[in-house]
């Protein structure tokens, strides 16, 4: 035989294996003397017991709060029916160690839970004329353990149940009859509405969810449900709860008058209990119950659903040991005055494991005010220092004081001490030592002024002033320092884009100084330095330069092209390379002068092709005429002094061919070949003023591969 332990005193007993015993699930909670019943629809025959309105879950819903309470019964029925009989077998087990005999319970708030959720009230008239419609959620809690809740065999289940039924079988109303009195005063009238009407079962209680189930159905007798029954209810199916385990919510729902403002519903849920094949098991729900704003909290209670409890140590820790394993609710209470309960958490329980669930609570402490100036000993006060407090055995609170110098902090009282440091303060000033304060009580007020030694600051100006070219705009990133006289060259700053440049925090000396520019462009002369005089404290001197710079040369492209290899030279193949110039877009610019198209008269350049090719011929391609001065044509031989003898040539536009080469290659050569171009001259004038200008050319011949 196998035992297992409840763990609440109301419910130990002791479970055998394999057979389902039958059990009728059920619980209550308070007094409902206050709560007319309407519409009761207990059947007549059989007679029900009275234990069954004592022993059903009690919902407690009210419209005004928008709220839904369920409360769990006090106590555990037993053997509410003689009449029902129980088959046995072998190896069958009864609760509480009988044997023998007929055994059915009611069992209360030890074995289930049911937890309401996601409370919706619709509008007036939205589903029935008169009513509104009320609906929420319920999931039902397994707090057994090793025992399943399946489906029941008494109360009779509808045909095709399965799974664990719930069912309203009583409804009362909180009535009031309204009225008006006059307060003690004779000035103070209070009117109050009266309260009733009629409570509706709707066709939330939907059964499985499929059409046609939740009908009403006669659970306590077999006679059925006719037009004057008054013992069938709506009903809601839940499939088999596992041990521990917890169903997902299915919704309920009620039609009420819109004068009915609380009431109450007793339901029943039934269910067999089932061994579910395994032992006990536990574990254990460990944490902290902690608060930011006293620290660690002791003896406080601590309380797991299914009747698990403990209590805080004196750091805030908690362990409780032997907790059922599966889904279990987690609460703390007993807090000292002053401190808010957080909310419960869900954790789940394994066998043998720990989980924990940190609890962080909410405290109002006394406090106080600590407030003072930050003033400066050259007179006045200082704005904008950091000022920190901090609380004997509490934590640092941080200040930035404004243009009044002062800081004001709300300090937790604790033991009334604390320091007081002072940070960010101006250059010139010498943080002081911590300043102490004490005797702060709760609601209080503790000044603390702390002086501040400062020297007196140097007085500075600002040079500023704007780089140019001479040919024209401001010239980007040049360095200027700036010297005053007498004094230390100050950090370097640098121009912006359109050349300007500012130099703060110079200090005024004689108030003059000098200016020097570097960091130019290579085509740029750095100018002399300049000068500034009568620069002020907090006034500004501006020094400005225009810079030499000559015009760089334009790099006209230059390119070649390799064409096929062919089978047409002296050792059975040739190929040709062509070498094109691109001098810019019509009508010629870029150009030499910035104005004018130019024109290409003349260039110098010497070709090394390398040692697999030999050279064979050249031909001219732009009208021109160009000649080789040196044409042996020996391996890794070169061409030099290919001047134009062109006075009338044009622009050349578009990658325009120059020339095309002719090399043969010897027999058995192969490899890659690279020709490189070293450069004499490059020739331009423009048609309006011919310059013979020499400008920059770049290169670009591709490699050739020799198969």
């Amino acid at each position: 035989m196998a035992l297992f332990g409840m763990h609440r005193a109301r419910f130990r007993t002791a479970f055998k294996a394999a057979v389902t015993v039958m059990a009728l699930v059920a619980a209550a909670c308070g007094k409902d003397s206050t709560v007319a019943p309407v519409n009761p629809q207990l059947p007549s025959s059989p007679v029900i017991p009275p234990q069954y309105r004592g022993a059903a879950f009690i919902a407690d819903i009210s419209s005004l709060k928008k709220s839904v309470r369920i409360t769990p019964p006090s106590a555990t029925i037993r053997n509410p029916v003689a009449a029902v009989e129980l088959g046995r077998a072998a190896g069958d087990w009864r609760l509480g160690g009988e044997s023998g005999s007929t055994f059915q319970s009611l069992l209360g708030g030890d074995v289930i839970d049911l937890v309401a959720t996601n409370y919706q009230a619709g509008a007036l008239g939205a589903v029935v004329p008169g009513k509104i419609l009320v609906t929420f959620d319920i999931q039902v809690v397994n707090k057994l353990n090793s025992v399943n809740l399946i489906v029941p065999t008494f109360p009779t289940p509808p045909a095709g149940t399965t799974g664990v039924l719930m069912f309203p079988f009583e409804i009362g109303v909180t009535t009031t009859s309204g009225g008006v009195s006059v307060g003690g005063a004779g000035n103070e009238v209070i009117v109050s509405s009266p309260r009733g009407g009629a409570v509706q079962v709707s066709n939330d209680w939907d059964g499985n969810g499929t059409a046609g189930s939740g009908a009403p159905h006669n659970f306590f007798n077999d006679v059925g449900c006719t037009a004057t029954s008054n013992d069938c209810f709506r009903w809601e199916e839940y499939a088999p709860v596992p041990a521990l385990g917890t169903s997902s919510g299915r919704t309920v729902g009620f039609l009420i008058d819109p004068t009915v403002g609380d009431f109450r519903v007793k339901m029943i849920l039934a269910a067999d209990l089932q061994n579910s094949g395994g032992a006990a098991q536990f574990g254990t729900v460990a944490g902290t119950v902690t608060s930011a704003q006293i620290g660690n909290i002791a003896g406080a209670s601590i309380s797991v659903s299914g009747g698990f409890s403990g209590s805080t140590a004196a750091n805030g820790s908690y362990s409780i040991t032997n907790v059922g394993v599966g889904s279990r609710t987690v609460s703390v209470s007993n807090l000292p005055a002053g401190c808010t309960a957080p909310a419960a958490q869900t954790v789940t329980v394994s066998n043998g494991a720990t989980a924990t669930a940190n609890f962080s609570v909410t405290c109002n402490v006394p406090t106080g005010t600590v407030t003072g100036a930050i003033n400066n000993s050259l007179g006045g006060v200082i704005s904008g220092a950091s000022v920190t407090l901090t609380p004997t055995g509490g934590s640092a609170q941080s200040f930035t004081t404004g243009a009044a110098g002062v800081y004001t902090f709300s300090v937790p009282v604790g033991a009334g001490t604390g320091s007081i440091t002072v940070g960010n303060l101006p250059a010139n000033c010498t943080a002081p030592a911590p300043t102490p304060y004490s005797g702060l009580t709760s609601g209080g007020t503790v000044t603390a002024n702390i002086n501040v030694t400062c020297t007196p600051a140097p007085t500075f100006g600002t040079i500023t002033g704007t780089v140019t070219s001479s040919l024209g705009g401001g010239i980007a990133n040049a360095s200027i320092v700036v010297t005053p006289t007498g004094g230390a060259a100050q950090a370097a700053v640098t121009t912006n884009a359109t050349g300007v440049y500012s130099r703060n925090q110079v200090p005024v000396g004689t108030g003059a100084g000098s200016v020097a520019v570097s960091g130019l462009p290579a085509n740029c002369t750095a100018p002399a330095p300049g000068s500034y005089a009568g620069l002020t404290s907090g006034g500004t001197q501006t020094v400005n330069f225009t810079v030499t710079c000559t015009p760089a040369a334009f790099a006209y492209q230059f390119t070649g092209a390799w064409g096929a290899i062919t089978n047409t030279g002296p050792t059975g193949r040739q190929v040709t390379l062509t070498l094109s110039v691109d001098m810019g877009a019509a009508p010629g610019l870029p150009d030499v002068n910035g104005a004018n198209a130019d024109e290409l008269v003349g260039y110098q350049l010497t070709i090394t092709h390398g040692t697999l090719l030999n050279y064979a011929s050249k031909s001219d391609q732009t009208g021109g005429t160009f000649d080789l001065s040196s044409a042996s044509g020996a391996a890794g031989s070169g061409f030099t002094n290919l001047a134009h003898s062109s006075t009338s040539q044009t622009t050349l536009l578009g990658a325009t061919p120059l020339m095309r080469l002719t090399y043969n290659i010897p027999a058995g050569a192969a490899g890659t070949v690279t020709p490189t171009i070293a450069w004499t001259e490059f020739l331009v004038d423009t048609f309006a003023a011919p310059k013979n200008k020499s400008v920059n050319v770049t290169v670009t011949l591709p490699a050739l591969t020799i198969p």
